[in-house]
């Protein structure tokens, strides 16, 4: 039986592999539901920010030339990643939309 190392984490969207501190590890596998979870289903930083200026999971996976055996990120997953983006740009603020900042009286000496 192969040994878990609590050292790495790879993304199954860019296929980078993530150091992480043994108790960091643990926590994410907590947060993901456990640790088969966490390894089939994690994203990095990278392939988080990709998915949200809207590159496709296979334009991504493409692109880091991500081998066929990472697994396949979840639909759900990737839901998730994308989903607050999209709010965004439909809300999202100009410099000209910005209320003027209100000045402040100078305090008197």
């Amino acid at each position: 039986m192969e040994k878990l190392n609590k050292n790495k984490i790879t993304c199954v969207l860019t296929g980078i592999v993530v150091r992480v501190a043994p108790q960091t590890f643990d926590e994410r596998a907590q947060r993901y539901g456990g640790v088969d979870n966490l390894l089939s289903n994690y994203i990095c930083a990278e392939g988080r920010k990709l998915l949200r200026d809207g590159k496709t999971v296979d334009e991504i996976r493409t692109q880091y030339n991500v081998s066929e055996d990472v697994p396949m990120p979840s639909q759900e997953i990737i839901t998730k990643h994308t989903k607050w983006s999209h709010a965004l740009k439909d809300t999202e603020l100009t410099y000209t939309d910005m209320p003027a900042p209100v000045p402040t009286p100078l305090a008197q000496s």
